[in-house]
């Protein structure tokens, strides 16, 4: 670990810590009169995020409806170190930097479970979330504590529980800038002496933030409905049976994505020519039937998901059983449409998977609160993924009519078997001073097939050649293991240092521009030093700081290349190392004690996020000026190297400064007033030519405001929320493609202002 960053925690740590004086023990984060109290339970054990020697966050079911916030694009402003950007392949995750690009359809490098079920999928988190009880975001490799392929991080949602007596609310905004509604309601309460329910429902259906000029709509114009009921069954008072099914039906027409042409020349050109005009204008895309009958091609997608998670507890006198049986499936489609050189020629392509998984895990673990704890446990999966990618290539002349028309399609399957057994143990030597030692295998099995193939061809438009199919059968296997020291110096002061590791393994590709050689990647192993401090001051300020140096070996990356016909084409390969550094800093103070109601909070966050190593990395800019072309010898004979390039769609700094100030205006009734800013520095996003005229996105500071008005019980609310006032739209993609009349620069951006009044009530 690079010695200033020790050096710079060892500075604030001695800050914080006063002499150390007599002996405490575990879960010792003591209550507080002011700060509320936040439960974690990732580590299988529910805790006191105090008492928890890794660096997270997390947001609360209130915190995520104050805002308006309901899906990780949105929340990923709002929380530091966290980046969420769309691809075709659903939402891509980073955390620290690192994260699975939006290739290959493989699994994420930062895992996201759902009451307890892994969802490994791109698709999977693209959906809103609703009726939760939180959302822990753990940074850093956790292969010990959490599983396979949490080599960059983890993200933990929890959903609300059965209540025991009746509960009824139901929460209304209309969005004022996307013209739209977002509801969401809820019944929950006992159905007999064992046997509580909840029912909760959400809906959504809102226009998208830009307009298209050409086809009239607004996009992406988004329309989803979404249902979970959850059933709790307590047979007996240490037995209880929890039983989950979700259903998700996702629907998007158009993209955050659009192309203009290059006499446009900046991307601040473009994003200022579309925020002004409000929308973009491009020819429309057209396409033609069997018949020769021009129609305007689809550009959107579609998403259904079926979640199940059933959780048996077992609670004995001294040892506790857990067996979670889990299955999650979906089925997507996706849909866009672009052009090449003419006179008019277009291309339809859609992105049509279909996923299912099934889960078990048994786990064995000790009561909390003994000199020594304890958690076994072994887990295994097995899923299969089926995609299929048809594209269609129309000809037509200069004054529209159509003159030919050839086709193609991708057929990708892999079929997954996963096992691992883990353990931890905590050992507290004294009262203030314990050792955490865990470690997990893991084996994953994958076998798959791609092909190419031509359907038909009535010109020599497509000349893709035909290949495959290709087949592989692999086993990739790895032990990830985890050793943390933890101490603490006062009651309310607790440092810690961790050593970890964690994997994700290979996969196949799915790609047409995929060769044989390359068909297969390589596992990636993330090697993590941590250090931190976990401190409540004064029974008002909860201030923690974390340095962390991660290395990951065989990172899994996306580039863009040109494929036979002159397009850029997605592909995937392994950069053989990358490094992630840096510091993370939150503080909450409640000022209760002076100025009744008025909470303050800082979170921040320095990442330093490069290629260490990275031979037949794609052309920058530069390089290209210099004469490099992707894939072909450079200078001297060697590949181009992107050794200390940064990692994309991610900035070095990013933070959040808010203040909350809620106080009672009579016998009935309460205010809130709270402003925030979310901040973040500047970061590429052109996947791999590092331009600073067309893929630099520049540092922004948002604004976000909320205005409410409830009963002091919070039966009843009524608010203004007022998320991005600023109106910044940040970069998620660009690059170029030939187009009709030119070469066409495609963007994706994200953000925009969002004006909602929300009316809620509870029964």
């Amino acid at each position: 670990m690079s010695l200033r960053y020790i050096l710079m925690l060892s500075v604030m740590t001695a800050a914080l810590v006063p002499a150390a004086g007599a002996a405490w023990g575990q879960d010792s984060a003591p209550k507080s009169e002011y700060l509320e109290e936040v439960v974690v339970t990732a580590t299988k054990w529910s805790r006191n995020a105090q008492d928890v020697p890794i660096s997270l966050e997390v947001v609360s079911q209130r915190k995520l409806e104050e805002a308006g916030v309901s899906d990780l694009l949105n929340l990923s402003a709002k929380v530091p170190g966290l980046s969420v950007r769309t691809g075709n392949a659903g939402n891509v995750i980073r955390i620290r930097g690192i994260g699975t690009g939006s290739f290959g359809y493989t699994e994420q490098s930062v895992a996201l479970y759902k009451d307890g079920i892994f969802m490994g999928k791109g698709r999977q988190n693209s959906a809103p979330f609703f009726d939760v009880q939180r959302l822990e975001i753990l940074r850093g490799p956790q292969g010990a504590l959490i599983g396979k392929n949490s080599s960059a991080g983890a993200i933990n949602i929890v959903s609300n529980n059965p209540t025991d007596v009746f509960e009824a609310g139901l929460t209304a905004n209309y969005l004022i800038d996307y013209k739209g509604v977002d509801l969401f309601g809820y019944v929950s309460g006992p159905l007999s002496d064992t046997l509580n329910g909840r029912v909760a429902i959400k809906y959504k259906k809102s226009d998208g933030a830009l307009r298209n000029f050409d086809t009239g709509r607004n996009e992406p114009d988004n329309e989803s409905i979404q249902g979970r009921v959850t059933l709790e069954f307590t047979p007996a008072s240490n037995v209880t049976m929890l039983t989950k099914f979700e259903y998700t039906d996702v629907t998007n027409d158009g993209h955050n994505f659009f192309g203009l042409p290059l006499t446009i020349p900046t991307y601040k050109d473009a994003r200022d020519y579309v925020i002004k005009a409000g929308g973009y204008s491009v020819p429309p895309m057209v396409s033609a039937k069997p018949d020769g009958t021009p129609v305007i091609l689809p550009d959107g997608d579609s998403l259904k998901q079926y979640d199940f998670s059933n959780t048996l507890t077992v609670d004995a006198e001294d040892l506790t059983f857990v067996a979670i049986s889990g299955f999650t499936a979906y089925n997507s489609t996706m849909s866009t449409a672009g052009r090449h050189a003419g006179p008019v020629e277009t291309i339809n392509t859609s992105f049509l998977e279909d996923f299912k998984q099934v889960s078990q895990e048994f786990r064995l673990q000790s009561q909390p609160g003994g000199v020594f704890e304890w958690v076994v446990g072994v887990y295994g999966d097995w899923s299969e993924l089926k995609y299929l990618n048809p594209l269609t290539f129309n000809l037509f002349t200069a004054a529209g009519a159509p003159l030919s028309r050839s086709g193609a399609h991708t057929d990708y399957s892999m079929t997954a078997y996963s096992y691992s057994v883990y353990g931890t143990g905590t050992w507290h030597i004294t009262d203030t001073l314990g050792l955490i030692v865990g470690g997990r295998y893991t084996g994953v099995q994958k076998s798959g097939s791609l092909e190419y193939i031509h359907d038909y061809l009535t010109a020599g438009i497509q000349t893709t050649p035909e290949f495959g199919p290709y087949t592989d059968s692999f086993l990739d296997s790895h032990f990830d293991p985890s050793v943390t020291l933890q101490y603490y110096v006062t009651p309310q002061i607790m440092v810690y240092a961790t050593y970890g590791q964690g994997s994700k393994p290979g996969t196949l590709q799915s790609t047409r521009t995929t060769t044989l050689a390359d068909f297969r990647l390589k596992q990636e192993v993330t090697t993590s030093y941590e250090v931190g401090v976990k401190s409540v001051l004064d029974d008002f300020l909860i201030l923690n700081a974390t340095a962390f140096h991660m290395t990951m070996d065989n990172y899994q990356v996306g580039q863009y290349v040109t494929d036979l016909n002159g397009l850029p084409a997605l592909r995937a390969t392994n950069a053989a190392t990358v490094i992630s550094r840096g510091f993370e800093l939150s503080a909450t103070a409640s000022l209760e004690r002076w100025i009744e109601g008025l909470t303050l909070s800082l979170t921040g966050s320095y990442t330093d996020a490069y290629f260490d190593d990275y031979p037949g990395a794609s052309c920058t800019v530069a390089a290209v000026a210099a004469g490099c072309v992707s894939g072909q010898p450079f200078i001297g004979g060697e590949l181009f190297n992107g050794a200390g390039l940064p990692l994309q769609l991610i900035s070095k700094w990013t933070g959040t400064l808010s203040a909350d100030y809620t106080r009672p205006i009579s016998d009935a009734l309460k205010i809130q007033f709270a402003i925030s800013s979310d901040m973040f520095s500047k970061y590429y996003f052109d996947s791999s030519s590092y331009s600073d005229t067309n893929g630099l996105q520049p540092s922004e500071m948002m604004l976000n405001l909320r205005l409410a008005l409830s009963d002091r019980d919070d039966r009843w609310s009524l608010a203004f929320i007022g998320d991005n006032l600023t109106n910044v739209w940040r970069g998620g993609q660009a690059y170029t493609y030939p187009g009709y009349p030119g070469t066409v620069r495609v963007y994706g951006i994200y953000g925009g202002r969002n004006l909602m009044l929300q009316g809620s009530v509870k029964f």
